[in-house]
């Protein structure tokens, strides 16, 4: 399981992703979303525990997960990060993204599959089924990757950045 975060506030929304990862089969599965708008680190840190606490077996007591949540490292993302350690015991940690946003993407394209749960992560859905590449004025594909309307990517890359890194 991986988790990540991708900060906002507003007009870009704040977005959280819970995914699952077969590495061996190269395919990695989104079944959890957050988002929000206009709302402070202790309220979404609240959220993410709250979705991070939950049963393994059905009839049985919830409880915490503690899993790393690995999130943007913006400067106001460290605060955040913060805040979320601080009043919600949350292992939120920096994803070392510094420009691997190309890299990340094509990692994320070599996948056999990306499974997404259209129900319950609408906004990865509707990002991952429109996302392409720019074209030029002549209608040529360009080989770059528009910046916009991916901050459920954002988030995915964030989780899956140290498996990025490493190659896997």
């Amino acid at each position: 399981m991986r988790n990540g975060i991708d900060w906002g506030w507003f007009p870009d929304p704040w977005r959280y992703v819970r995914v699952g990862w077969e590495p061996s089969e190269r395919r990695l599965f989104l079944f959890g979303e957050l988002s929000a708008k206009k709302t402070l680190p202790q309220d979404t840190g609240a959220m993410v525990a709250d979705a991070l606490t939950f049963s393994d077996v059905e009839g049985e007591e919830a409880y915490f997960h503690d899993e790393v949540i690995w999130c943007d490292d913006t400067a106001d993302g460290k605060v955040a990060m913060a805040t979320y350690k601080r009043e919600h015991g949350l292992r939120a940690r920096p994803a070392r993204k510094g420009r691997m946003r190309r890299l990340s993407y094509e990692w994320l394209a070599g996948l056999r599959e990306i499974v997404i749960d259209p129900v319950r992560c609408p906004h990865a859905y509707e990002e991952f089924t429109s996302k392409e590449y720019e074209r030029d004025r002549e209608g040529n594909w360009v080989d770059e990757i528009p910046d916009g309307n991916d901050h459920s990517i954002d988030a995915v890359r964030y989780a899956m950045m140290e498996d990025v890194l490493r190659g896997r």
